[in-house]
């Protein structure tokens, strides 16, 4: 799956987009004291190749989503 976003570290390279290898859950750092909690948040890790490593980008950053078959 390839991503464009609107997230744009302060590394001057412009907004993150590239190839997602992995999703996470945003968690509230008081989830441990509520055993209903459900994860507040999705995270995809965005490997773009113009960049050092990989970067956690919040969906609501997402702008467009391409699945290459």
């Amino acid at each position: 799956m390839r991503v464009t976003t609107a997230a744009v570290p302060d590394d001057g390279l412009g907004p993150i987009e590239g190839e997602v290898i992995a999703l996470g859950w945003w968690v509230d750092p008081e989830a441990g004291n509520d055993p209903d909690h459900i994860p507040v948040g999705t995270l995809y890790l965005v490997v773009d190749e113009g960049r050092p490593r990989p970067m956690w980008i919040r969906q609501s950053d997402l702008l467009s989503v391409h699945i290459e078959q």
